[in-house]
């Protein structure tokens, strides 16, 4: 099903000699499976249990960047088309959102700080489309 391949986590960890990296195997899966959500809740509403789907975007709000910058913009579109379902799981998007607007720059420059602050600005542009919302606060 989409909602499992949106949650499969396959890391392992790779040797390069003195230091390990960990490669996450099921990412181009779980970007697939938004897209894949994102097109059906455009096209197919219907087709879709979309409560179900819910506690999968929270997830995905926590995952790495790619997939986070995804979930964002799936969110935003279902306020417009969706916003029962998103004002029952606001709660569970809480965490995870600050999380993402309060990420620490650290010592990045340049071009990493700009994609630092346009990750921050996707994040909040979710708290907004969703503080919006009819019962959401």
């Amino acid at each position: 099903q989409i909602y499992d391949l949106a949650q499969l986590n396959l890391e392992r960890k790779v040797d390069l000699g003195p230091f390990k990296h960990t490669v996450d195997d099921a990412l181009p899966l779980r970007k697939a499976a938004l897209s894949v959500f994102a097109t059906c809740l455009e096209k197919c509403p219907s087709s879709l249990d979309i409560s179900s789907f819910m506690p999968v975007m929270a997830k995905a709000l926590a995952d790495v960047e790619d997939i986070q910058l995804q979930a964002h913009q799936v969110i935003i579109s279902m306020c417009s088309r969706h916003p029962i379902p998103v004002v029952a799981a606001a709660d569970s998007f809480v965490e995870p959102l600050d999380k993402t607007v309060n990420k620490k720059k650290g010592t990045k420059t340049g071009t990493e700080l700009e994609r630092v602050y346009e990750w921050i600005k996707s994040g909040l542009r979710v708290m907004i489309a969703v503080s919006m919302l009819d019962g959401a606060m």
